[in-house]
């Protein structure tokens, strides 16, 4: 499921971390332009989402984002990314349900 959001933020967010931070991307070549994969980041502070998803040249990556943020402000935004939620508290079979499905639908 591509969002035309994430297209729009992901232009964005890779011209602002490519001016801002100035990335420097070891590997990105073991990862296939196309077909299915996982990305496994080591997610030590937020800005590693937007990292990856500036530097990936993948058409949308989703991303399992923990339950919380769907009852906050900013819950349109992690919905429109094509985030998947996942409850932390618990083994969420439903969240790695969700992403399998993504993952089989290409």
């Amino acid at each position: 499921m591509d969002t035309k959001f994430y297209k729009v933020v992901r232009v964005i967010a890779s011209f602002l971390v490519r001016l801002l931070f100035h990335p420097k991307v070891i590997g990105l070549d073991n990862i296939p332009k196309d077909g299915r994969i996982v990305l496994a980041g080591n997610h030590t502070k937020w800005l590693d989402s937007v990292m990856l998803v500036s530097v990936t040249k993948r058409n949308q990556v989703h991303f399992l984002a923990k339950e919380e943020l769907w009852h906050g402000k900013g819950w349109i935004v992690v919905k429109a990314m094509g985030c998947i939620p996942v409850n932390r508290k618990i083994h969420d079979k439903d969240a790695l349900i969700k992403a399998y499905e993504y993952l089989n639908n290409g």
